[in-house]
């Protein structure tokens, strides 16, 4: 009796491509993922630097805002603070400080989130209570840059 030759060697050479297309696929697919994330991450990385150069460029010019005048009103607990905007820049402000303290939205009474004009004098009030003395205002607008003043309450 002739005994047939086993068929295992032609079944495991097609096992071993299947596994090493297999292999390819995924290397050829995980070598375009990382591909696309890295250039993703550069595109952000950059987005991230150049808004970070534009508040870094805001806050080293002070956007050109100018304290030209201030004064509080005792009988109303009422800051006003007229502000010279002389850079091209139209801000935003949000959030006002009082030495480190923050003033709630409610006692931010005009000139908050609206657009402040380039060239114009905008004139914001806020409501808080004062005491006598030398006092620290920062204001922040919605982008983040940050602007600080140094006012004086007779």
């Amino acid at each position: 009796m002739k005994e047939n030759p086993p068929r295992h060697r032609h079944l495991s050479r097609v096992g071993v491509s299947e596994i090493v297309a297999t292999v390819l696929l995924v290397l050829i697919v995980t070598s375009i993922m990382t591909t696309v994330y890295i250039a993703y991450n550069r595109s952000m990385n950059s987005q991230s630097h150049r808004i970070k150069v534009e508040l870094e460029k805001i806050d080293e010019e002070n956007a050109g805002l100018d304290l030209v005048d201030y004064y509080y009103i005792t009988a109303n607990s009422t800051l006003n603070l007229c502000l010279f905007l002389r850079s091209d820049i139209v801000i935003k402000l949000n959030t006002a400080y009082i030495d480190n303290a923050m003033i709630p939205s409610n006692k931010l009474l005009a000139g908050f989130d609206r657009a402040l004009q380039p060239g114009e004098v905008n004139c914001i009030k806020i409501n808080y209570s004062l005491t006598s003395g030398v006092h620290t205002v920062l204001l922040v607008t919605e982008e983040g840059a940050k602007f600080e003043y140094t006012i004086t309450i007779p």
